[in-house]
């Protein structure tokens, strides 16, 4: 759901989501984007924000789980997570 000013939320679709894109970018540009960038980009920011493979799968709609081979890593982001887990199991200590 799209919350918007005025009326109800717009529900998010296929068809909405190649509408708002067909205004965003420059006709010449259109070519190189497809609303299937926002599943990767959305897989992408549920895994970023600690979302489980059932969710993700169940969220973008996915028939398997074909959506983690379009899911970006940030390994550096992945490393701070991990010292942030460690300090937090160590009691009156940090790295």
């Amino acid at each position: 759901m799209i919350p918007r000013k005025t009326g109800p939320p717009m529900m998010l679709t296929y068809k909405a989501m190649v509408d708002v894109l067909r205004r965003s970018v420059p006709s010449d540009q259109a070519s190189g984007y497809a609303a299937h960038s926002y599943r990767r980009g959305g897989a992408t920011y549920m895994f970023s924000i600690g979302m489980g493979s059932e969710e993700i799968r169940l969220m973008g709609d996915w028939k398997s789980d074909v959506f983690r081979k379009y899911i970006f890593v940030d390994t550096a982001q992945l490393s701070r997570k991990a010292v942030l887990h460690m300090q937090s199991k160590m009691p009156g200590e940090s790295l």
